[in-house]
Order: C-alpha cells, then structure tokens, then sequence
C-alpha cells in the first residue's frame, strides 16, 4: 500500500513532519493526521509518535 500512496503523492515524509490532514500508515493501517493522533478506520486514535510513514497532501 505505501508503493501505491509514494506513486501519488511522492515519497514520505518523517512522520514528525505530518501536518494535520496528512496520509499516515501505522502497519498495515492507513489513516489521517489529526495533530497528535492519528485517526484510523472506525474511529481508532493512535499517537503520531507510533506512526510508521506519513505522506504530506
């Protein structure tokens, strides 16, 4: 999955980078930055500290 999202919007970036509304992976889940969490399918909060790779919109 994250060739595919690097195909659209370019390589990652440092999940310390992330801004709001950005495409964050942790796993196999993709999810939104949401400041200091990040928002995955059903709702679940995960801290941006455990995300894995991020790609800026």
């Amino acid at each position: 999955m994250a060739g595919v999202i690097s195909a659209v919007h370019g390589p990652p970036c440092p999940p310390r980078a992330a801004r709001r509304g950005d495409i964050v992976r942790c796993g196999w889940a993709i999810g939104i930055c949401r400041g200091e969490l990040a928002e995955f399918y059903g709702g679940d909060m995960v801290p941006m500290r455990r995300v894995e790779q991020a790609w800026h919109v």
